[in-house]
């Protein structure tokens, strides 16, 4: 008797572990699922960078490759930025007198030639094992002390981004920027609805055009030697 009731009540356990157990996992893991299902993030979706007629499109702006001409005159341009660097350097740059001298005109020059060169600029300072700490010195500049673009563009920029005039979105905004890199320069300003005080960064004027213009002539002159 005693038997039977061990057995019986063995076998319920038996019976509870084995029908139970999976029956908790098999729902566990599906309630899991559904979890991972409904926060899963949505699939990325890569969209080309150039479409078929060679246009580079970034966001909403559509840029067109530079014609041959518009290519002679950026390199043009360029070696009437860079070849008076090169010649003073044979000249001066060469003696450790005036080495500093002649790396702030490299660092003018840069400036010059744009944003494309100001961040390879700004690399060169990353790579002590190429540059030597007087250069890197120098160009530490180009993190934060990049010629600025004016007021006026600064705010016509903001309007055009927001829609609406710059005293409905800010109580304030300082005309003189506390920074400028390759890409953008940074106001401070006073938020108008919530008097927050908050960090501007303003794109330069034709920064994402210069800098595409820059990046087909390199692709050209590659071709070309290659």
């Amino acid at each position: 008797m005693a038997g039977r009731r061990f057995f019986g009540r063995g076998a319920k356990i038996a019976l509870g572990t084995i029908v139970g157990v999976p029956t908790a996992g098999v729902v566990g893991a599906g309630a899991y699922i559904a979890y991972r299902i409904k926060t899963k993030p949505p699939d990325h979706q890569f969209k080309p960078l150039v479409d078929e007629d060679g246009k580079l499109l970034i966001k909403d702006c559509v840029i067109a490759p530079p014609t041959m001409w518009e290519q002679t005159l950026r390199i043009l341009e360029l070696v009437w930025v860079f070849l008076p660097v090169a010649v003073l350097y044979f000249l001066f740059g060469r003696y450790d007198k005036h080495y500093i001298w002649w790396l702030h005109k490299l660092l003018a020059a840069v400036e010059r030639a744009g944003p494309a060169f100001v961040k390879a600029g700004q690399w060169t300072c990353t790579r002590n094992d190429l540059f030597s700490p007087e250069f890197r010195a120098v160009f530490q500049k180009l993190y934060s002390e990049v010629s600025i673009h004016s007021t006026a563009e600064t705010r016509a920029i903001i309007e055009k981004e927001f829609g609406k005039p710059v005293e409905e979105i800010f109580e304030s905004l300082e005309d003189v920027p506390v920074g400028s890199g390759s890409i953008g320069q940074v106001h401070r300003a006073v938020m108008k609805e919530t008097g927050r005080s908050v960090a501007v960064k303003v794109m330069h004027p034709r920064v994402v055009e210069l800098i595409a213009k820059d990046f087909f002539v390199i692709n050209a002159v590659a071709r070309y030697v290659d």
